[in-house]
């Protein structure tokens, strides 16, 4: 029993340390500062390990075409350039002092598969700026832009151009203030799940994938 005493006791003890601390004012939460190695591992293993073990339940489309990527184009220039850039395009001038700061996704696109990718841009992520853009696009409109992201490391500028300026298919349409429909592009079996029914960067105030 003395040792379960002691044990609750050092409990509390946390506990009062944690809520003291948050009250304390100590942490800088100041955009400008900078994190030191520990809490910075710490923070982007967490997000790693939990966007992947999401990630896993998502299925995925059977393939990623050029006509997606067509699709998801348009909806990427206008979403996700503002904070991440593009081929020939930079971020706006704050993205480079938010912090975390939004990557280059032609840059990760190689590391991230589809469904991490598709789970950060329908989901977000805390305390990062990047928005949830599920709520408000449909899941065939959020693999479109997946197809674009994945395409994004081989264009160069001028090809980004040509696909951003391209007339848009009437048939997908992306508007990007409410839920729409979704395309009727054949997905992968077991794709019939709330996930596949209902991501990206359009206003600067919040965000890295």
């Amino acid at each position: 029993m003395k040792v379960i005493g002691i044990a609750v006791a050092v409990l509390f003890l946390l506990a009062g340390g944690v809520v003291g601390f948050a009250y304390s004012g100590i942490f800088d939460v100041a955009a400008t500062a900078t994190d030191s190695p520990m809490v910075r591992w710490m923070l982007e293993t967490a997000r790693e390990s939990s966007v992947q073990r999401r990630a896993k339940q998502v299925p995925v489309p059977a393939s990623f075409t050029d006509d997606r990527a067509q699709r998801g184009a348009k909806a990427f220039d206008e979403m996700c350039t503002g904070c991440h850039g593009a081929p020939g395009r930079k971020p706006f001038l704050g993205a480079g002092y938010m912090n975390p700061s939004p990557p280059d996704l032609a840059k990760i696109a190689p590391e991230r598969s589809p469904q991490e990718l598709f789970w950060v841009i329908k989901h977000g992520l805390r305390m990062t700026g990047m928005p949830a853009w599920g709520p408000t696009h449909g899941d065939e409109q959020l693999w479109d832009l997946v197809a674009m992201v994945k395409r994004l490391p081989t264009l160069t500028p001028d090809e980004y151009r040509e696909l951003t300026e391209a007339p848009a298919d009437d048939d997908h349409h992306h508007d990007h203030g409410a839920t729409l429909h979704t395309t009727d592009v054949p997905v992968a079996k077991g794709s019939g799940s709330p996930e596949m029914g209902e991501h990206a960067h359009g206003a600067p105030e919040g965000h890295a994938h």
